[in-house]
């Protein structure tokens, strides 16, 4: 009876941790109590002494609460009754689980006092000693086991907890991928696809021998607006030239931004008099004047040669003052 007000005292002065199972009131108090009634038994069985001088003599007594106390903490330091970093992770399918353990231990509990009470009549203790002994002991392993199931569940929610954070960590770094991704692809400022994007894009079109031009562009007018209305007009003009010349492609035409005022047109199945057909469709259809360079995939194979070749046809016919070549 002290034990179990001084657990209560305990656990009001110094709350227990919610978090490890092995410090609940109950689960102390009958497994102490157990522990404490089976070391009197024994000691009655295996000394000269009566079960009455045991509870009768202070020193023997004492004794027997001095082992009681010292084999309780080995079991609790040895990790018998505890694990330290179990926690109460839980689903509502494995509270029942606890529920059962709680009214098992409130089962013992009521039976302790019980044993308590009859520690009263001794002669009906030192008959029945053998059988409470017993019940006593069962009692220590059927908590020491049920707590051990309970832990083990624990631990495989613990696990399963953390593949569901590790899942939830990788589908995270996923998204960042594809973002990453997606940026590497796409010019920020323009929305266009990138130098990158263009260069993969025509090496895979090489590669596979499938026909494309090569339009080489360059914006004719951006230097002057950066120069007289500033540089955020400038960003505004490429951005809608951009979005005035993609609304007359076709769904597998690319427009890159090759680097600064400097677009390059992949057009699909398109030979250079094709591509120039679709250009004059182009500047009809937009406001804004560019000079122009094509060439395509009949001319060469390697990637740099189509490039340098578009690149040179621009700047001579923008020498000239024409529109494209």
């Amino acid at each position: 009876m002290s034990y179990f007000i001084l657990c209560i005292l305990q656990n009001i002065v110094i709350p227990s941790d919610k978090s490890n199972i092995n410090h609940s009131v109950r689960i102390r108090f009958v497994m102490y109590c157990s522990i404490h009634l089976t070391t009197i038994g024994v000691f009655a069985l295996t000394t000269n002494y009566t079960l009455s001088d045991v509870l009768t003599l202070d020193n023997i007594f004492l004794i027997c609460t001095c082992i009681t106390s010292f084999i309780f903490s080995l079991l609790r330091f040895f990790g018998l009754m505890i694990r330290k970093n179990s926690t109460f992770d839980i689903n509502s399918g494995q509270i029942k689980e606890f529920q059962y353990l709680y009214n098992f231990l409130n089962i013992n509990i009521i039976y302790i006092f019980v044993e308590a009470l009859l520690c009263e009549f001794p002669r009906y203790l030192t008959t029945n000693l053998s059988t409470l002994l017993c019940s006593n002991i069962l009692s220590i392993l059927l908590v020491s086991c049920y707590i051990e199931s309970l832990l083990k569940i624990l631990n495989e929610n613990k696990a399963k907890n953390l593949n569901i954070e590790l899942s939830k960590s990788l589908g995270d770094y996923n998204i960042k991928l594809d973002k990453m991704r997606a940026h590497a692809h796409y010019d920020s400022l323009t929305g266009a696809r990138s130098r990158i994007f263009l260069i993969q894009e025509a090496m895979r079109l090489l590669d596979n021998n499938i026909l494309f031009s090569l339009v080489y562009i360059d914006l004719n007018r951006l230097k002057h607006i950066n120069d007289t209305q500033g540089h955020k007009k400038g960003d505004e003009y490429l951005s809608n030239f951009v979005k005035s010349i993609s609304s007359n492609l076709r769904a597998d035409d690319i427009i890159s931004r090759f680097g600064g005022d400097e677009f390059i047109l992949l057009l699909n199945g398109c030979t250079c008099e094709d591509a120039r057909t679709r250009l004059n469709d182009i500047r009809n259809n937009i406001k804004f004047p560019f000079s122009a360079g094509i060439s395509d995939s009949t001319e060469t194979k390697t990637l740099d040669a189509l490039i340098s070749s578009a690149d040179k046809r621009m700047y001579l016919e923008k020498q000239k003052g024409n529109a494209y070549v």
